[in-house]
């Protein structure tokens, strides 16, 4: 038996148009269900971080994601899949490691918080902080640009109730967010701002099906 698709959620999209964030979150959770698309990301005021690779939402939302990624000039490979965290760093020859979520040892540990925020937004949670209002300021035929300002209270808030104050050593700043949709409902960029300098940019291209992306064989547990 096919499955019926369900009708695409549409927001009204004018420039000043304000729109929850649990509507937004909807709308792109129904529309990446299936699909899958190049990822690039870059963190850090200077680009410290820069991520490249792919991310496959399943029919139920849930993602799995495939990065390199080079840290401070160090590549890493990262697999994320089924709530496991697969780590590799070639120059270390030390192959796959596994960092579960219920991991005991000192760096499942260390990367807990963190698991814990990939488990939140890759559960087709892509858009994510649903308690804020989004702002539109801007619209074209193709996609509408949503804008919101998070305090730095509720960055410290929500870095708290994610469990990434120990991942975080600098004292949290106000944020500005800015989301660019396509018209269809899917993410095409992210871009926080701290103190009016851009952190961290999120890009989305080449939407397509859902790919299968597995977890590394003969992994080790880390």
């Amino acid at each position: 038996m096919t499955a019926t698709a369900m009708p695409a959620i549409r927001l009204a999209a004018k420039v000043g148009d304000s729109v929850s964030g649990t509507q937004l979150e909807k709308q792109t959770q129904q529309a990446v269900r299936g699909k899958s698309a190049h990822i690039t990301h870059t963190a850090g005021a200077q680009a410290t971080q820069v991520a490249a690779g792919v991310v496959s939402y399943g029919t139920d939302g849930k993602a799995a994601t495939k990065l390199t990624e080079q840290i401070a000039g160090e590549k890493v490979n990262l697999v994320y899949v089924g709530g496991v965290l697969y780590l590799n760093v070639p120059s270390q020859q030390s192959g796959w490691l596994a960092i579960r979520p219920d991991g005991t040892d000192s760096l499942s540990k260390q990367f807990a918080p963190l698991l814990a925020t990939m488990s939140q937004s890759m559960n087709g949670q892509t858009v994510g902080l649903t308690g804020v209002t989004w702002k539109v300021t801007s619209v074209t035929t193709s996609a509408v640009t949503y804008r919101t300002h998070l305090t730095a209270a509720m960055v410290a808030d929500e870095s708290a109730r994610l469990g990434l104050g120990k991942l975080v050593n600098s004292s949290p700043k106000d944020e500005d967010i800015v989301e660019v949709i396509s018209t269809s409902g899917l993410p095409q960029s992210t871009e926080v701002l701290a103190g009016g300098t851009s952190t961290s940019q999120m890009h989305y291209t080449d939407w397509g099906p859902a790919i299968t992306i597995t977890a590394p064989a003969n992994s080790t547990p880390a």
